[in-house]
């Protein structure tokens, strides 16, 4: 699911860009506990995606994003 979020992200034309940072929640069971029964788990700016998603749902969100108005 992980991939597919990242292959989702990385299609998308996005002003400005993006800076992405992965992180394995398996090595830390304080991460386990905040993200494990929703990720993958996207943050920018304070602001939460959580799976499931899809590609038009990514897009919206990122479309509300306080840097892209």
């Amino acid at each position: 699911m992980c991939e597919r979020a990242l292959e989702q992200l990385f299609e998308l034309d996005i002003p400005g860009g993006l800076k992405v940072t992965t992180r394995d929640i398996s090595v830390s069971a304080t991460l386990v506990e905040e993200f494990g029964k929703r990720i993958p788990v996207l943050q920018c700016d304070g602001f939460e995606l959580e799976a499931p998603f899809d590609k038009n749902q990514l897009e919206t969100w990122i479309s509300k994003l306080p840097r892209f108005h």
